[in-house]
């Protein structure tokens, strides 16, 4: 009897993968496999819910609701992607249609706009550290409509130094705003929900407001030309970001750069003029911060000063 006991002890503290295999291996014990079969009938094997799209979509909008920043972010990605689209695809449809310019001409016009953005995307890290984000989005939508005044006055005969400088400033314009725009929202989101918030950004800037930047401006172009639809999306991009200055005009005025703020805190926590010293996701990106009772440390970062051990701020 106590083999047996011992028998269906071990045999119960098996993982129900090996309930058939112990079940196999006692056939002469009939307590034994009556409570495995009990014990087995008893498990409840714990399903994970799969995520999908749907339930993503949903813990992204509930994130919006409750984040007035946020959605403020979202509706200006909505309202630049609609007209960023008259120098993006229109553009290309005044060079054939209007200017008859060959397909090289707009093969270059292409290449160099993509150019501009290479060096703004490299430097985006210390341009957002030393202005903000709110700063850069909308100091990036001013350039729009000084480009799309130029993309005006493009002529036959000027195509060739009006046009190719112009694109140039695709650079601060797209590459800027898109760098503070990712960061910003993914920095209001909730830590659980970036992914999902990232998603909505993409579809408020190319998927809602490309569908009505592409709707707008062609019917636009159709029936005024050009020149004509360059100068109604510019105005309407100048009173675009006289709105957003009056919406933001909290965090316009009132945001520190990151790399002041971080500046400002490591003084105070040297000094001991707090208590709760900033954290590392405060911290530039690039700089590894270590934290220690009587010191501060860290590696050369991208907000030009760099803390010693000895509590030396190098500028």
């Amino acid at each position: 009897s106590d083999q047996s006991s011992n028998t269906s002890d071990e045999s119960i503290e098996l993982s129900p993968l090996d309930v058939n295999t112990s079940i196999k291996g006692n056939r002469d014990d009939c307590y034994t496999k009556q409570n495995l079969m009990m014990n087995k009938s008893n498990m409840t094997i714990k399903k994970k819910k799969r995520k999908n799209l749907c339930s993503a979509m949903t813990r992204g909008l509930s994130a919006v609701r409750d984040c007035a920043p946020l959605r403020l972010a979202l509706a200006n990605s909505v309202c630049f992607g609609t007209l960023v689209v008259s120098v993006d695809s229109i553009l290309y449809m005044q060079l054939e249609n209007e200017l008859a310019v060959s397909r090289t001409l707009s093969g270059l016009a292409t290449a160099l706009a993509t150019a501009a953005t290479f060096p703004v995307f490299w430097t985006s890290a210390d341009i957002v550290q030393r202005y903000g984000y709110w700063r850069v989005i909308a100091l990036a939508q001013c350039v729009l409509p000084v480009r799309l005044l130029l993309h005006a006055c493009v002529t036959k005969s000027n195509v060739w130094y009006v046009l190719l400088p112009t694109q140039l400033l695709h650079g601060p314009m797209f590459a800027a705003w898109i760098s503070a725009a990712v960061e910003l929202v993914d920095r209001l989101a909730p830590v659980d929900l970036r992914a999902s918030t990232q998603s909505l950004l993409t579809m408020a800037y190319f998927t809602l407001g490309g569908c009505l930047g592409h709707l707008l401006w062609s019917t636009t172009f159709e029936l005024y030309g050009g020149r004509t639809t360059y100068i109604l999306a510019s105005f309407a991009s100048m009173i675009s970001v006289l709105v957003f200055a009056f919406f933001a005009r909290h965090h316009l005025r009132h945001e520190e750069p990151v790399s002041a703020n971080l500046k400002r805190k490591l003084k105070h926590e040297i000094s001991g003029d707090i208590e709760h010293p900033i954290s590392p996701a405060e911290a530039p990106k690039g700089a590894a911060v270590d934290y220690f009772p009587s010191s501060v440390h860290t590696t050369k970062d991208r907000s030009s000063f760099t803390i010693k051990r000895n509590g030396v701020i190098t500028a």
